[in-house]
């Protein structure tokens, strides 16, 4: 007679009544085994998940509801105040308009920097692991190692642009204390630190393609342009995708280099959102004020990430 675990969960399942507390216990196992333990494998991973996420966000839309200050006891419900508060806040805008400017300068430009290097390295060549090493590397650094090494590449005494400048008989730039070039300063520091993961996305969608397309192109006369405007394009689409939102969100949640190099300076003209929040919260005690600002950044970032969705998902079909 057949003892397997399947058969025993049959017999069980018609049995009476008068089953036994354990016997159900066992019956309730057998039946839900594999998905038990499948939570239970998950389950430190979910536990974090819970408690450095889920329950932050619930927590800090109560806190965006109240005049929460970080010193003292000032906890006192103002309900949708603080959101109404926002549009009015000559600072938000302003940082806003930097956040726009910053994702408008180095979203594209990382895409479209990312794709050439990825086109570039995309050969059979002896040593081009290395070359795709060290494009990639200074993606694995800290902002702050970025931050503090493109310091000294923008000081106008010693850094090395400013002895590049000399030797062309010009004036070094004051990179870092001039309104109109400080953001582009941080655009390509940016880009210079982060052009390595649209690149490695790239270079996966290119290898990903049909060598064999390519091929029968080729034969039927197609040129360089013809074979990357019909082929590698529509084949990158998903690619262009995911890097796309990714790059976006990225954008809009700048921080560590404007912390590091500039402080929001000159003048806010490099304040961004995110900067904004931190002040705030951080600097000026208005924690609550702090938390509202945050929840308008997340729905700006989630309605954003839809359209995209939208509009290049029905592209890519």
């Amino acid at each position: 007679m057949s003892t397997t675990p399947e058969f025993r969960a049959q017999q069980w399942s018609a049995g009476t009544k008068s089953a036994t507390i354990g016997q159900r216990w066992e019956r309730f196992w057998l039946r839900n085994r594999d998905t038990i333990q499948g939570y239970l494998f998950l389950s430190p991973q979910l536990l974090f998940y819970i408690a450095f996420l889920v329950i932050p966000i619930f927590y800090g839309a109560w806190i965006a509801l109240h005049r929460w200050d970080v010193v003292g006891t000032t906890r006192v419900f103002v309900g949708l105040s603080n959101f109404q508060r926002i549009p009015s806040d000559e600072n938000f805008v302003s940082s806003l308009k930097n956040t726009l400017i910053f994702t408008l300068g180095a979203g594209p430009m990382s895409i479209l920097i990312g794709l050439l290097v990825a086109l570039a390295v995309n050969k059979p060549y002896r040593g081009m692991g290395l070359y795709r090493t060290l494009f990639y590397l200074p993606s694995v650094l800290s902002v702050t190692v970025v931050g503090l090494v493109w310091l000294k590449v923008y000081n106008p005494e010693y850094g090395i642009l400013a002895h590049v400048f000399r030797s062309l008989g010009l004036t070094p730039l004051r990179w870092l204390m001039e309104p109109s070039l400080a953001m582009p300063a941080i655009v390509i520091t940016s880009l210079w630190w982060g052009v390595g993961f649209p690149m490695l996305v790239f270079l996966a969608g290119l290898q990903d393609i049909p060598q064999e397309l390519y091929e029968a192109a080729k034969l039927d006369g197609a040129g360089t342009w013809a074979l990357f405007r019909h082929i590698t394009i529509p084949g990158l689409q998903r690619a262009f995708l995911f890097i796309f939102v990714m790059t976006t969100l990225g954008s809009f949640q700048v921080f560590g280099q404007v912390y590091v190099m500039t402080g929001g300076g000159p003048g806010g003209y490099t304040r961004t959102l995110v900067m904004h929040v931190y002040e705030t919260s951080f600097k000026y005690w208005q924690l609550g004020y702090g938390s509202a600002m945050a929840y308008v950044l997340f729905f700006l970032m989630f309605g954003l990430s839809l359209i995209q969705l939208r509009l290049m998902t029905s592209s890519v079909e």
